[in-house]
């Protein structure tokens, strides 16, 4: 499995503060100790070489003994105080404050309770007692709340398998009563839903918690189960008879895709790169993706959708190489003349420059 970049930095850090005390040490000892090849070390060190403190002049920069180094050891000269502690301004704690306070609200708002909101509120509590002044500096809440018991409710029907009544308001404002089999809860971009399969549409849907007003629990049991989500509910949007499955295999630098979309199936390869499989009906949404990460696809599946996207950027190039001739020969663009209400009266727009 491909290394993340939250790892590294945890042996970075681990790495310096471990050298500063510990002179020269083989590279087969630091790969040994942190648990990675000789070969990621040199990698490490040479990364780390190029760090250090804002400015980036050579007096900034962690520094290691350069001859230790092509013999296979690792000499730590100048470590800019990069393994040790640090004190934090009031804006710095209000910052973590409010940061810590948010991932407790995301905590309390899907229900999940216990030692990891107790873990949240020690650490809050903990950091506010090095800067009490900024205890009520900042107070985190839900904009759009949850009401009370809807998420216990739904949860222990998903736990149960069976079907609740639900009055739910949809973003037109209209509110209708649904009998639905909750299967699955999920979130995303800081909102809560219920994956479900809907008695009325007859097929799967998506409903969000804070748009529920209330649920009333039944008796009957479930008949449909999670795996029909996947046919039709797959990063948030009910597919209809287009939608396609996408294959595509990215290096390392593109692993934000694998957190944005809401996958089939995801694949790591041993040179780190990694596969995707998905399903959408959004082709513009999908062809905007891969412009986006061109430089960091390894191959597409289908085929087609790379062909797609080049020839949509050739058209973008050549309708913006157009629009420059226009505008370097000091004329304007015909193209948009009818558009433009200067263009109507004659009066000229002279090019910048």
């Amino acid at each position: 499995m491909a290394e993340t970049s939250s790892q590294r930095l945890v042996r970075l850090i681990s790495m310096l503060a471990y050298l500063n005390n510990a002179g020269q040490v083989p590279m087969s000892h630091l790969a040994q100790r942190f648990g990675t090849t000789p070969a990621q070390i040199k990698k490490d060190i040479n990364f780390l070489w190029l760090s250090g403190r804002p400015g980036g002049m050579p007096d900034d920069l962690i520094d290691f003994d350069s001859d230790d180094f092509d013999r296979g050891i690792a000499t730590l000269r100048e470590a800019q105080d990069a393994h040790t502690t640090f004190g934090l301004s009031d804006r710095e704690v209000l910052a973590l404050s409010a940061s810590l306070q948010a991932l407790r609200a995301t905590v309390q708002q899907v229900g999940i309770d216990g030692p990891v909101a107790a873990l949240f509120d020690d650490t809050n509590e903990a950091l506010l007692r090095t800067e009490p002044d900024a205890e009520n500096g900042v107070d985190v809440q839900w904009f759009n709340a949850v009401e009370p018991g809807i998420f216990d409710l739904v949860r222990q029907a998903v736990r149960d398998g069976h079907r609740i009544e639900i009055d739910y308001t949809s973003l037109s404002d209209q509110t209708t009563t649904r009998t639905i089999e909750p299967l699955r809860i999920t979130s995303e971009s800081g909102r809560t839903y219920v994956e479900a399969w809907c008695l009325a549409a007859g097929g799967a849907r998506r409903f969000r918690l804070d748009r529920i007003g209330s649920v009333t629990p039944l008796r009957e049991p479930n008949e449909h189960a999670t795996g029909e989500l996947g046919d039709s509910i797959v990063g948030g949007f009910n597919f209809d008879e287009s939608a396609i499955s996408v294959r595509l295999t990215l290096t390392s630098q593109a692993r934000a895709v694998a957190e944005q979309v809401r996958l089939d199936a995801l694949t790591e390869h041993g040179d780190g790169t990694f596969t995707v499989e998905f399903r959408t009906s959004d082709r513009e949404w999908l062809t905007g993706l891969l412009l986006q990460h061109a430089d960091r696809l390894v191959a597409v599946d289908p085929p087609q959708l790379q062909e797609d996207a080049a020839r949509r950027a050739r058209r973008a190039l050549a309708h913006y190489t157009e629009r420059y001739a226009f505008a370097a020969a000091g004329e304007r663009d015909p193209a948009t003349d009818e558009h433009d209400p200067a263009a109507a009266d004659g009066t000229r727009v002279e090019p910048i420059g």
